[in-house]
């Protein structure tokens, strides 16, 4: 399955979503960061008795089924998870040199494939505030492009690619060339290595709850994410506007995110 956008429109192999709908050209997406999490410390104090990261995915993928017949088109997952309600956990994907670990992949490799199998696309984030201080939390060029290449080799088409989480996040401040990469200048030029990477791949960011977005990021990518949170009972709604790079038109991404999948 193909996802892409035209005009305001999402669609999977060239078919608008929610057809006739009110929702139609949307793409109603749940987040599910922690769905691949890991945390490869010698001892995790913070979780109690042991957690079992392989058991954890297989759960998840146990209810995609139930997601695709309640109209959920997409999930996002990620190369370094979210908040896991702890702080200090080493969750990454990528090894010291920016490529990736094959554990952890079998995992995201199991997600996506098991999203397609059901119809589902996903939306691959890249960086996450809270990994910084060890030595794999890498906010470079070189793990964008590993990332990006894995997923073309792989053939997977329904998967885009988000280069990171509110990137302007001051967590990132501890990384190796963490001002840049919290940057404007900076998220536009690693969109710029994904599109390189992977050209025929949609490619964006995401910046801080305040809903607002800079003009060059927006730019760049296929289209833009500005996080708008609203706590309800239950999980975190958040809206999320979505634009073409050449369309002053806006489509909208929906997300619910569950409280556990930061």
């Amino acid at each position: 399955m193909k996802v892409s956008i035209e005009g305001t429109n999402w669609l999977f192999d060239g078919n608008v979503l929610y057809p006739g709908s009110p929702a139609e050209g949307l793409l109603t997406n749940v987040r599910m960061v922690n769905s691949v999490f890991e945390d490869d410390r010698e001892t995790v104090p913070e979780i109690p008795g042991r957690f079992e990261s392989d058991a954890n995915t297989d759960r998840f993928i146990s209810r995609i089924p139930d997601y695709a017949a309640h109209g959920i088109e997409a999930f996002t997952i990620s190369l370094q998870g979210g908040a896991p309600n702890y702080e200090g956990a080493v969750n990454s994907a990528f090894n010291v040199d920016g490529t990736l670990r094959g554990g952890y992949l079998a995992r995201v490799a199991r997600v996506i494939e098991a999203a397609d199998t059901n119809g589902c696309a996903i939306v691959l984030s890249c960086f996450y505030q809270r990994q910084h201080s060890h030595v794999r939390a890498l906010g470079d060029r070189a793990s964008i492009r590993n990332a990006v290449e894995y997923v073309c080799s792989q053939g997977y088409e329904h998967v885009a690619i988000k280069i990171a989480d509110e990137f302007a996040h001051g967590g990132y401040e501890n990384r190796p060339e963490g001002k840049w990469l919290r940057s404007p200048e900076g998220q536009v030029e690693l969109i710029g290595v994904a599109k390189e990477a992977g050209p025929d791949l949609l490619v964006t960011t995401s910046g801080m709850g305040s809903g607002t977005t800079f003009d060059p990021v927006a730019e760049a990518g296929d289209f833009t994410i500005s996080w708008l949170e609203q706590d309800g009972d239950l999980c975190t709604v958040r809206r999320i506007n979505t634009r073409r790079s050449n369309s002053t038109a806006r489509t909208t991404i929906r997300t619910f995110t569950e409280r556990s999948g930061g």
